[in-house]
């Protein structure tokens, strides 16, 4: 084999292990989408910026649901369409669903409290001098949100992924690869 061979199949090789990595975030997203309906990411950035559990809303910008209940109504469409997926009983998409509901309830309030730490940073941003220790006690506090907050979430994504098949969980894989290479 060449020089120019070995590099283009180490190339190819590094593409396939990014892309493993890639297929395992996507298929953390779609789980994510799963256990918490429309919160697509979810990710610790997703978490502390309040867009967990939103939409699109006025002019492309991400909107937070007004309430818990339309947070599960927003889960509720999104599980029964990635789960329609991979053929799950109505009764697992049931079983997802409270799951989904049961972490809204404990997630929703993350979504109040960073836009409190949002508006704080802002009004110390904005003085003439700033604060550093209160810059970093709210860092430290978003750290702590988002800490909270994704347990919690990888919690509801193991109990969902309990509910469903090896073989769909296998099918949400596909999926989440299939994704990843649109």
């Amino acid at each position: 084999m060449s020089d120019k061979e070995i590099k283009h199949e180490e190339k190819k090789a590094r593409r396939k292990s990014r892309h493993g990595f890639w297929a395992g975030v996507v298929l953390g997203g779609l789980l994510g989408a799963v256990v918490a309906g429309g919160f697509l990411l979810t990710g610790a950035q997703a978490v502390a910026a309040g867009k967990l559990m939103g939409g699109f809303g006025h002019h492309g910008h991400h909107t937070a649901p007004s309430s818990p209940e339309v947070a599960r109504e927003r889960a509720g469409f999104a599980i029964d369409w990635v789960l329609s997926r991979v053929d799950a009983s109505q009764d697992q998409r049931e079983q997802i669903k409270a799951i989904a509901g049961n972490s809204i309830d404990d997630l929703f309030p993350f979504v109040e409290q960073h836009k409190i730490n949002r508006e704080a940073f802002v009004a110390e941003f904005s003085k003439p001098t700033m604060d550093r220790e209160t810059l970093e006690q709210l860092r430290q506090n978003g750290l702590e949100m988002a800490d909270l907050a994704t347990t919690r979430l990888v919690s509801a994504i193991a109990d969902a992924a309990e509910v469903l098949t090896p073989e769909q969980r296998n099918e949400l894989i596909e999926l989440a690869t299939k994704f990843h290479e649109r």
